[in-house]
């Protein structure tokens, strides 16, 4: 029985363990290319979006209210799609306490960049509210945001596994 399934099996295992064309080429050859290229000179007529955060890493567009969320540190922020610039946006305070930061320095972690909560997810829950989730200076946090209103709820729920703990992953 073993003579007949030797050559098949020996086949299957050579071809699994050969590296397709597309691994053997060096990261150097693979195409780079932007999908869109723009040249500086016609940047100048954008219109662009300044709040009081930093790092703005977390965006979620929604075509049917023609909204743009942003999760950045410390904040979110509810845009017009059509115009960010307009200066009609929403923005919700959420930093970790003084405490938690205090904690996060405590294990050893960057209190300039690191212990502050950078909201890592944003998400429809329904259709009265949003979902997000943030690092919470290593100790991540979530909440039910009220979409219309866009405030924060009074109370949060535990975000482990759903959110990383680290601002520079997720």
């Amino acid at each position: 029985m073993w003579g007949r399934l030797w050559p098949l099996l020996l086949s299957i295992l050579t071809a699994t363990a050969v590296p397709g064309p597309s691994l053997r080429r060096p990261s150097r050859e693979l195409d780079a290319t932007p999908r869109m290229t723009i040249p500086y000179e016609e940047l100048s007529g954008t219109r662009h979006f300044k709040g009081q955060a930093q790092n703005y890493s977390t965006l979620l567009l929604e075509e049917a209210s023609a909204r743009l969320l942003v999760g950045a540190r410390g904040a979110l922020f509810s845009l017009s799609a059509n115009d960010i610039g307009d200066g009609a946006h929403k923005e919700i305070h959420w930093e970790a306490s003084p405490e938690m930061q205090s904690k996060c320095h405590q294990k050893g972690k960057n209190n300039q960049t690191e212990c502050f909560n950078h909201v890592r997810f944003l998400q429809r829950l329904n259709s009265t509210h949003l979902y997000a989730c943030g690092t919470h200076a290593f100790q991540p946090l979530c909440a039910a945001i009220d979409a219309e209103g866009f405030t924060l709820p009074t109370s949060f729920e535990e975000g482990k596994e759903k959110c990383p703990y680290d601002p520079a992953r997720g």
